[in-house]
């Protein structure tokens, strides 16, 4: 399946979603100065620019986004238009045509953190029946451990080694690591 972050055409732009699962709307409203482009970010993930209607232009507005933290935190902004045509309010488009590469349910976590020598619990929100999990150092002696309970040891892990847990019954939902030094994990893992 190919893996397709949501996305929106807004005339001569394309924004795209960073993440998987959010939603995300964008929003052009009049009252600013064309080169002065306001950008504003709502606890919804509602992204609203300010621009002068007609006259503001798509890299302008692209500009503006990019200038804003919070704005270039959700999307990506790519003129896929004429930059230098004028933009015309708009309102709220919503970033859609998700695809995530799942027969079920995803979780991908790549914030490469390093695991500690107590087991820490990582939630993935959703029940999967197959876990594949794998120590990815290519030497040393660092082993990754898991559990499900985050108490007993279910598995050690040398360095290049995994393990496919695929008859968990009803799903978990939660996987507890940690290790016996400093390598870094990251997760992925599929529901079917």
């Amino acid at each position: 399946m190919i893996d397709t972050l949501a996305y929106a055409v807004i005339q001569d732009l394309t924004y795209t979603a960073r993440r998987h699962g959010q939603d995300i709307s964008i929003e052009y409203v009049g009252g600013g100065t064309a080169g002065l482009e306001t950008v504003t970010v709502g606890t919804n993930r509602d992204i609203v620019v300010t621009i002068e209607d007609t006259v503001s232009t798509a890299d302008q507005v692209k500009a503006a986004i990019e200038l804003n933290g919070d704005a270039t935190a959700l999307v990506a902004s790519v003129v896929t238009g004429t930059g230098s045509n004028g933009q015309t309010t708009q309102g709220p488009t919503s970033l859609a045509g998700e695809v995530v590469p799942s027969t079920k349910d995803y979780y991908l976590d790549q914030t490469i953190t390093a695991l500690t020598g107590s087991f820490v619990a990582f939630p993935f929100g959703f029940h999967a029946r197959t876990v594949i999990i794998s120590n990815d150092m290519v030497s040393g002696t660092d082993l990754v451990q898991w559990s499900f309970g985050g108490q007993e040891i279910g598995g050690i892990l040398e360095p290049g080694e995994s393990i496919t847990l695929d008859k968990l019954g009803n799903g978990t939902a939660v996987i507890s690591l940690k290790c016996t030094g400093t390598p870094d994990y990251h997760m992925n893992v599929v529901g079917v």
